[in-house]
Order: C-alpha cells, then structure tokens, then sequence
C-alpha cells in the first residue's frame, strides 16, 4: 500500500511538470508574437483633428510660400518705386563750364567739371498715383490672404494623405488585407501632395518636409 501510494504521486508529479511545460511554451510563442509584432500590439493613433502644432506650422508655411511668391512680390512692386516710375523722370550726369578771366595783368581761363541732377514730373498724375495707392495695399493684402489659403488646403491634403498612406502600410494582412495597388495608390497620393505643397511653397519637397519639422 505504501508502495502503491508512492508511485501514484510520482505520477502526479510527472503530470504537474508536463502541464506546467506547456503551459510555459504557449506563454512564450504567446510573449513572441507580441514582441514580433508591436504595431499590431499597440496600433498607431490616428490624427482626427487639427492641432495647435499644425497652425503652427502652416503660418511658418505660410511666411515662406509669401516669401517666394512671384504674385507678392509684384504687388509689393507696385506700392514701391514702379508706382511712380513712368510719372516722375530724372536725369543725372557730369556737367562742365568754361570762363575767361581778362585782367590788367593777365587773361586767365577757368575750366569747372561737377554734375547735374534734373527732377520732373507731372502734378497731376502724381496725385492720381497716390490715390491709387489705397488699393494697391489692399491687393496685396488679399493677394497675401489667397496665398494663406492656398498653403493651407494643401498642407491638409498632404497631412491626409501621409497618414491614409501609413494606414495602407501598416495594417494587419489577416484582418484587414490591404491589395498592393491600394498601398501603391496610397504612397503615390502622398507623393503627390507633397510635390503641390513645395510648389505652392517654392521648395523642394525635401527642404518642405525640413520646414514642416520646423528645422
């Protein structure tokens, strides 16, 4: 009976150990994949709105695509200089004389060399160009409000199709399969909007994504 007793627990043992062997294995390939896999495990936030960081940015955009922007930089030409360039005229040169001195003693000639500057203009084309004035600043200002525009519909189209592409890249192939045309379309689409928002910028598209870092 003792003997009996004492194999029937050894039994137990063995199957203890066995069991406790399993389950070991399964928490390990468990413990795998998990490690394998840590975008599945911890899936990447999506951006559902935009942020302070994001208007940020944009009026950094903002500041340089103004800065580029051949439509500004004529309008801010013509509030200068070129307002008045076919109204005022001047002329500006070397100018020389000549005198003769006739003395008692002596007769001396004098030769003097300088220059001259002559100024004319029109009252009252002037006047109008002043009173034109007014307006100008106001081009400018709504030339500057449609390049802010312009920079933010942009960069909204990038930001949405760089995260549509890192969904496409980073979904679960058993879950949710994603064809290769569709990842391809994705990073194309990104691409793409990134090229707009350099040309809009006056960029490269790699000095865009330094200046979208802020760098």
């Amino acid at each position: 009976m003792i003997s009996s007793r004492g194999d029937w627990s050894s039994g137990e043992q063995l199957f203890l150990r066995q069991k406790q062997q399993r389950f070991m294995l399964i928490s390990l390939i468990l413990f795998g994949v998990v490690v394998g896999c840590p975008e599945r495990a911890k899936p990447e936030t999506l951006q559902t709105v935009v942020t302070q960081k994001d208007i940020a940015t944009i009026d950094r955009l903002v500041q340089i695509a103004q800065t580029n922007s051949i439509e500004v930089k004529t309008a801010k030409a013509a509030l200068g200089v070129s307002a008045f360039q076919d109204i005022i005229s001047l002329e500006f040169g070397p100018s020389q004389s000549f005198s003769r001195s006739n003395s008692v003693e002596e007769a001396t000639n004098f030769n003097e060399s300088g220059f001259y500057l002559t100024v004319s203009f029109e009252p009252l084309r002037v006047l109008s160009a002043i009173q034109q004035l007014p307006a100008l600043s106001a081009g400018l200002a709504n030339t500057k409000r449609q390049k802010r525009v312009e920079v933010v519909k942009l960069y909204v189209a990038y930001i949405q199709a760089r995260q549509s592409a890192k969904v496409a890249r980073s979904s679960d192939p058993a879950k949710e399969p994603v064809p290769a045309t569709e990842q391809l379309a994705a990073s194309g689409q990104e691409l793409i909007a990134l090229e707009e928002l350099a040309a809009c910028l006056g960029l490269t598209p790699q000095d865009t994504l330094t200046a979208i870092a802020g760098k």
